[in-house]
């Protein structure tokens, strides 16, 4: 891996850790393309600790406000992902996909947006959940549901989470706040499942030269992805993310036919 892509790389993972397009994907996609394997892994969990760090500086003043209602709605989302991921990744191997399982992942993906668009639009002509400790436990367990199948690349875990909390008419601020706290939680623990699954195996013989400068774009376009994605939230611009999911997924059906 050269020094260029490995900014392509950060960039890509920023811009689309917290956008509903799955970074996952395309950081699988990227990794095919240019026959990245060496290290891959213990490069992926040092661009996803950047990202780490933005979601909690950008949510900094929510998560001071968290309560011992919200927490405990946190650790009820959470848990599926605990305990069935777990499970379901002892026997699921990324390195058996293709790119054609990827496609029908992203055309998923992008009928969630879709269903999230239709969602929202109605709940904005409802009276939605006004606060976080509205939420019931029975919503949080669903969006925790949804949110075991983001394991698949291509399947976006905000674009689950997403939808699970506009199925349930959470408010679009409510929705937004509640995916990105339980995705903090959720790269916490992915990064330990992977550093365990590795014994910490040459993540300190990681190339800093090439891996800091990553980890900077990385947080830098992952910053910028969470303000647009919240200003498209608020809007309602979901039909976006469905069609550019819907393109990808379909180009990649074409090019593998």
């Amino acid at each position: 891996m050269n020094f260029w892509q490995a900014i392509l790389l950060g960039l890509v993972q920023g811009l689309t850790e917290f956008l509903p397009i799955s970074s996952s994907g395309h950081l699988f996609l990227i990794e095919n393309l240019f026959k990245i394997n060496d290290g891959f892994i213990n490069f992926e969990i040092a661009l996803h600790l950047a990202t780490l760090f933005v979601v909690i500086v950008f949510f900094w003043p929510s998560i001071k406000k968290i309560n011992k209602r919200v927490f405990f709605l946190l650790s009820v989302a959470t848990l599926p992902l605990v305990l069935l991921t777990l499970l379901i990744k002892q026997q699921f191997n990324t390195a058996t996909l293709s790119t054609q399982h990827l496609a029908y992942f992203f055309l998923f993906t992008g009928i969630i947006n879709y269903f999230s668009f239709l969602k929202l639009k109605k709940n904005q002509e409802l009276a939605a959940t006004e606060k976080l400790e509205d939420i019931s436990f029975l919503t949080a367990l669903k969006i925790g549901l949804f949110q075991v199948l983001a394991i698949l690349p291509g399947v976006s875990r905000s674009g689950l989470t997403l939808y699970a909390a506009f199925r349930n008419k959470l408010s679009a601020k409510n929705a937004f706040q509640f995916s990105f706290l339980l995705s903090i939680p959720v790269i916490i623990g992915s990064a330990i499942f992977d550093l365990l699954q590795t014994n910490g195996q040459s993540f300190g013989q990681l190339n800093w030269g090439l891996t800091l400068p990553a980890m900077l774009v990385a947080a830098i376009s992952a910053w910028f992805s969470l303000k647009l994605l919240q200003k498209i939230i608020v809007h309602n611009h979901f039909l976006l993310f469905a069609f550019y999911c819907l393109f990808l997924g379909m180009t990649l059906l074409i090019v593998n036919f």
